[in-house]
């Protein structure tokens, strides 16, 4: 079934011939009589409401010729429905509505799948996200999302929160980019089931990547996830958080970079950082910063601090102690005012092991551990004597 804005048939059909020119009326027709594709010709298409895709099944929406066509709305979301079984957008740009609301909203039982898509933010009267994730399946390949304007209203790129019925989201972004400049601009992921980002490249004004909430909470972060071989860039906040709620997952083979945090684990349980390139850019707070987290392993990362410190790790907002810390074969460097560690005497039980180059800044100390200042090798080794559950040793790179 086709649809071209420009048509000016009287009495479509969908036929090529004879194309449906509203997109609403196109999407009605194709759920009403169980069609499965829908073909858009380039051009815009203003919708008076949104694009309910309620009881969808398996229908797929392309764009056709040399530009997406345009899809926006005149309020509320763009896309929505309940109860779709896998619809599926391809070679569309689908922007916010005339009133900044959210474009897209997946509630439990929604199954989109977005490919070789643009999902922009252009119009924005208050402060909103480009998705809202609530309960729903997402699966985003070779997407853009991008904010026309840095001096709109603060954008998000993902909320998710919980259904009314608890069920918990899953989300897939593969091939992704994001560039969303705005100072308070940010990418949040809460409750979350399943979670994969694979070689994505997030650009954003505030906080690049959240995982879960930056403050204690009772509600669910995200569990079981990987993410791996991106690149995470903030210019005013945190490279990456993962907060509060997350339990069980994986930071691998990233890049992240931070202008006052470059990675934070805070309040959240058995997470592992491996193999990631980190910068500190500020010259004050931590690159790597384990916050009141129990079971954190941060290993074979290369890490930079301009500022603060190279290594952070002390108690969560409420208090929470940090735990069973692993510190293994990064090589951290401090520049400039920048020290190597500050490592809270508060931090309890568990093997922490800390075997790492060091470069420590020419013209600052090197840090403290347990209260004690460090300037050396022997100063960390002696820092410990007093903790036998702790095995600490270090190389030093010349």
């Amino acid at each position: 079934m086709y649809v071209d804005a420009s048509s000016t048939g009287s009495k479509p059909d969908g036929t090529i011939k004879s194309p449906f020119k509203s997109l609403t009326d196109a999407t009605k027709h194709a759920v009403a009589h169980s069609l499965t594709d829908i073909k858009v010709a380039s051009g815009t298409y203003m919708l008076s409401t949104s694009l309910d895709l309620t009881s969808a099944k398996n229908l797929r929406i392309t764009g056709t010729g040399l530009t997406q066509p345009k899809i926006s709305s005149v309020s509320g979301p763009v896309i929505t429905g309940t109860g779709i079984a896998d619809t599926s957008f391809d070679n569309l740009e689908i922007c916010d509505t005339l009133t900044g609301d959210t474009p897209i909203i997946a509630p439990t039982g929604t199954h989109f799948v977005f490919t070789n898509c643009t999902i922009k933010a252009i119009t924005r009267t208050y402060q909103a996200h480009l998705i809202w994730l609530k309960g729903g399946n997402l699966a985003f390949s070779n997407v853009t999302f991008a904010q026309a304007d840095t001096a709109l209203k603060p954008v998000g790129l993902i909320y998710a929160t919980p259904a009314l019925d608890n069920n918990k989201s899953t989300l897939s972004m593969v091939s992704c980019t994001a560039t969303m400049p705005g100072a308070f601009s940010y990418n949040g992921v809460q409750n979350v089931g399943v979670l994969l980002i694979s070689k994505c490249s997030f650009t954003m004004g505030g906080k690049a990547l959240v995982l879960g909430l930056d403050a204690a909470t009772s509600i669910p972060g995200v569990s079981n996830f990987l993410v791996s071989g991106s690149t995470f860039i903030s210019g005013t906040g945190h490279g990456a958080l993962i907060g509060a709620g997350c339990d069980t997952g994986t930071v691998v083979n990233c890049t992240i970079s931070g202008f006052n945090e470059g990675i934070v684990v805070k309040e959240a349980k058995n997470i592992t950082v491996d193999s990631c390139t980190v910068t500190l850019t500020g010259t004050q707070w931590n690159a790597l910063y384990n916050k009141g987290s129990t079971g954190v392993k941060f290993v074979n990362n290369t890490v930079t601090a301009n500022g603060g410190w190279a290594f952070r790790e002390g108690p969560g907002d409420t208090e929470t102690l940090p735990g069973n810390t692993t510190l293994t074969g990064n090589h951290l460097t401090a520049l400039g005012t920048a020290q190597l560690f500050y490592w809270d005497m508060r931090s309890t039980g568990g093997a922490i092991e800390h075997d790492n180059i060091l470069v420590p800044s020419a013209t600052a100390p090197w840090g403290t551990i347990r209260n004690e200042p460090i300037n050396s090798l022997a100063d960390i080794n002696n820092a410990w004597i007093a903790s036998p559950f702790q095995d600490e040793r270090a190389n030093i790179e010349k």
